[in-house]
């Protein structure tokens, strides 16, 4: 499979952030609270493509749930996980799926959701 050009296409900046753990007075976490979500991984340059269910991108159909897939670098995002939340150009979502597809730490692929 040929590699796809890295210079020009990344013009994306996505902020990831991760939920502290708080709960409020009945026991449930606090997923609406915007104070309770802290920045762990600014600055992740990246190429976004919109996408609906029933596509097939890069030989694999997405998620019925996801709407758009991002694509960057490995080593910056590493640490990043489905249970996050992703803000890209102003708009955050949730993340679907975090992959590293080819298996060879180089290029990671993160499925996003609906928009919050």
């Amino acid at each position: 499979m040929a590699r796809r050009n890295k210079i020009g296409n990344r013009r994306y900046i996505a902020t990831f952030f991760e939920h502290d753990g708080s709960i409020d007075s009945s026991g449930q976490p606090t997923f609406n609270d915007p104070s309770a979500w802290s920045q762990v991984v600014t600055g992740w340059y990246c190429e976004v493509m919109a996408v609906a269910g029933s596509e097939t991108l890069r030989g694999r159909q997405v998620t019925a749930k996801t709407r758009r897939v991002l694509y960057g670098d490995w080593s910056a995002v590493a640490n990043v996980t489905p249970r996050m939340r992703c803000k890209v150009d102003g708009v955050l979502s949730n993340n679907i799926s975090v992959l590293d597809e080819n298996g060879d730490r180089r290029e990671m692929v993160i499925q996003l959701g609906e928009e919050q």
